[in-house]
């Protein structure tokens, strides 16, 4: 044992309880310049005023001195607080099988949700019609969801930081099966305002549906599997997207004497369906594991956040650069999307009158691919970290697909055009998983349900004013002009995200505090082998040398 790297307090100190074993060889046990003697009871050793209170080797030592100073670099550059007396050997890291079936359980109801969010809008024309009402007031059965979403996340989040996020998944799964039901009693001509009035009901569901996916990622899954479960719920909505696009089309005939039965057999069918699902997330859905997944986990849920906490965190989210300009880029490409969505019928039926199935097959190519994308894109960013390079990319050839797709829909060709979506929707929907992952990286430790929150206020803001904008564009200045803006925007997404700088400290922290954890848990094993052989004499510090 060693002693020649002990540091120096300002009052004298003497340690007593670590023993030593009788036969040691002084000269090889204990570096110092005077050698200790030894009476029956202790080894003395002349040393000047040490702070040390227990034995450490010199490896030990340096080992405990790297790690301590890892925390500390953690804690100044990512802002992670680490409560004082946290104890990593006393952590379990413990992953749970029920985790799957959360994680599906997620990605049906908000499959369904998103399915509802865009049944009206790809038959926009025959809704129009049927109840007697303008183009506008059918688009906003689709900007409701966005407009919902702007006014309520804030109070959603909060709620769920309070109550948990098993409360959010009741209520936002129980109220998308109730919205349901309500439209079912909405399929005569004169009810209108009861489709309204489930359709709302529906989206103010969303938003606790929206917010579920981060926070089930960061409590039960571990940090090189979150992109992961993130793409894959991002996947889950451009599939009920997806469906609402090929299904709604299929069902909805555009002969006005059978509008009512295909309304009727929509909107029953998609009320049972979401009512299973509802019952089975009551029945089985868990809040938070026993044991946390990763040690950050473990960290943030051993700090107590207070009330004051999460307006905090929305205060330094909202002056956090970097972050803002990532918002901003996102917002435009996202909304995009759902500008474009919204539109779609109305833009496929300028070129090809009287197709609404046409409408729905290229909204359906959009997605397919798109999710595809997703997934490819989440797989990228868990093995390769390099989210802004990925992100720039993803934009750029957004904006280069779309300028595509308006001059295919000039050429009034249905092949190229369906040729065209595939290739869009690739990076036009690839790029919403790295956006959310981008944020989480640029803002740990920071809530992920408060960054989503904000990231998602950014596309609805700028969904509702695409819609709005984009559609006047079409009615005054033709098709061609409209698609052309949404292809500008994309590429002005590109520079913004090209311009944010800033590190990915949650990948940086996970990857260091595991590293940490494993050597702070290695030192206690190497210590308690090494107290085994220590018996007999007490080491004691002589300080009046």
């Amino acid at each position: 044992m060693s002693v020649t790297n002990l540091t120096t307090p300002h009052y004298k100190y003497s340690i007593s309880g670590l023993s030593i074993a009788s036969n040691l060889n002084r000269k090889k046990s204990i570096s110092v310049s005077v050698l200790p003697h030894q009476n029956g009871q202790f080894l003395t050793v002349p040393f000047a005023k040490p702070t040390l209170k227990r034995s450490v080797s010199d490896s030990n030592f340096s080992k405990k001195s790297k790690s301590f100073e890892s925390l500390r670099r953690i804690a100044t550059e990512t802002s992670l607080q680490i409560p004082e007396n946290f104890s990593f050997q006393s952590v379990r890291i413990e992953t749970y099988k029920i985790r799957w079936a959360l994680l599906v359980m997620v990605i049906l109801y908000t499959a369904l949700s998103y399915m509802q969010w865009i049944q009206y809008s790809i038959i926009a024309n025959i809704v129009m019609e049927y109840y007697n009402v303008s183009y506008i007031i059918v688009d906003w059965l689709s900007l409701v969801f966005m407009v919902t979403y702007i006014v309520l996340i804030f109070p959603v989040s909060y709620l769920m930081d309070c109550r948990g996020l098993r409360y959010s998944a009741l209520i936002g799964s129980i109220g998308t099966a109730a919205g349901a039901w309500i439209k079912v009693f909405s399929i005569n001509a004169d009810q209108f305002m009861i489709a309204f009035l489930g359709q709302t009901i529906v989206a103010i569901s969303q938003v606790f549906v929206l917010i579920v996916p981060a926070r089930l990622a960061s409590e039960w899954f571990k940090a090189e599997n979150q992109s992961k479960v993130c793409s894959a719920t991002v996947f889950a909505g451009q599939v009920g997207t997806a469906l609402g696009f090929l299904i709604t089309p299929m069902i909805v005939s555009h002969n006005h004497d059978e509008v009512r039965d295909g309304l009727c057999v929509l909107m029953l069918g998609t009320a049972i369906i979401s009512t299973i699902v509802a019952v089975v997330v009551a029945v089985y859905f868990e809040s938070s594991p026993a044991n946390p997944p990763t040690y950050v986990q473990a960290i943030q849920k051993a700090v107590n956040q207070s009330n004051d906490g999460y307006i905090e965190a929305v205060k330094r989210l909202l002056v956090h650069k970097e972050f803002m300009k990532l918002v901003l880029a996102y917002g435009l490409n996202v909304g995009v999307f759902n500008a474009f969505s919204t539109l779609l019928n109305q833009i496929v039926l300028g070129y090809f009158p009287n197709s609404e199935q046409d409408a729905g097959k290229v909204g359906l190519s959009l997605i397919i691919i798109g999710a595809i994308g997703s997934l490819v894109f989440g797989y990228t960013m868990d093995v390769t970290h390099k989210f802004k390079e990925i992100a720039i990319w993803v934009c750029k050839l957004g904006g280069i697909t779309m300028g595509v797709f308006c001059l295919v829909l000039e050429a009034q060709s249905r092949l190229l055009l369906f040729i065209a979506s595939f290739i869009l929707g690739f990076f036009m929907l690839g790029f919403q998983p790295i956006g959310y992952e981008y944020a989480a990286e640029i803002t740990f430790p920071e809530p992920d349900n408060i960054v989503g929150g904000i990231m998602n206020i950014s596309t609805h803001i700028f969904g509702v004013l695409f819609t709005l904008i984009c559609s006047e564009i079409n009615s005054y200045l033709g098709d061609l002009v409209g698609n052309l803006c949404f292809a500008l925007l994309l590429f002005a997404s590109t520079l913004v995200v090209a311009s944010v700088q800033s590190n990915c400290k949650r990948h940086y922290a996970h990857a260091e505090i595991t590293e940490v954890a494993k050597e702070l848990a290695q030192i206690t094993d190497d210590d308690e082998e090494n107290a085994k052989e220590f018996t007999g004499l007490t080491l004691k510090i002589d300080t009046s040398v």
